[in-house]
């Protein structure tokens, strides 16, 4: 069954404005059938207002992107017709993200704003990712990674993070692995980390 698993870069955790949306769509065994990076054009040419954004400093992946055409720009309301094209040609019915309800709010955020009628998530069930990361977290041997290799959170008793970055790192071996925070990229790795998960969850 084909699922697809997408990721939003918002301006801030307030300002849910979305700059950037990216998915990429596979099969059941995790194999990329297509794959998107789209720069929305609103909020991106938009400098003074992208220049508040979180992640601002990433600006020049965007502008190297676009120009090696990696990425296209587009209004919010027509990567919204191809990713409801994309769905429909892929018969999704299950979409995947990482902390689902922040990427759930922020599209809906947006709908209110623009006011278009092509909801992408209306028609497929949205699943958080982090719902399956119990089969890897839970174990001593991650726990041990992340505590000799910094992945920690920042509490008095330091526990071992439950971040995509952390996982990846953990799953491909690279203690030096830092998350890009570009939606494409970072779907890529939140991709690979639920088919682990699932994968390790047919195996207990």
């Amino acid at each position: 069954m084909n699922r697809i698993i997408f990721d939003t870069e918002t301006v801030s955790l307030n300002k849910q404005f979305i700059y950037n949306l990216g998915y990429v769509i596979t099969d059941g065994d995790g194999k990329i059938l297509c794959k998107r990076d789209l720069v929305i054009r609103q909020v991106y040419d938009n400098k003074p207002f992208f220049e508040t954004a979180y992640y601002a400093n990433k600006r020049p992946i965007y502008v190297a992107g676009m120009r090696a055409r990696r990425m296209k720009k587009v209004s919010w309301g027509e990567a919204c017709r191809i990713m409801c094209k994309d769905i429909k040609e892929f018969n999704i019915t299950d979409g995947y993200a990482y902390n689902s309800d922040f990427d759930e709010r922020a599209f809906y955020f947006n709908h209110a704003i623009y006011g278009n009628k092509r909801r992408p998530l209306d028609g497929i069930k949205v699943h958080d990712i982090m719902n399956h990361i119990n089969v890897i977290t839970q174990t001593d041997e991650y726990r041990k990674f992340c505590l000799e290799n910094g992945y920690v959170t920042k509490h008095i008793r330091p526990r071992a993070r439950r971040t995509a970055e952390s996982l990846y790192a953990y799953l491909t071996f690279n203690r030096n692995y830092r998350e890009e925070h570009t939606a494409l990229a970072d779907s890529m790795i939140e991709s690979f980390i639920l088919t682990e998960c699932l994968k390790r969850e047919t195996e207990k």
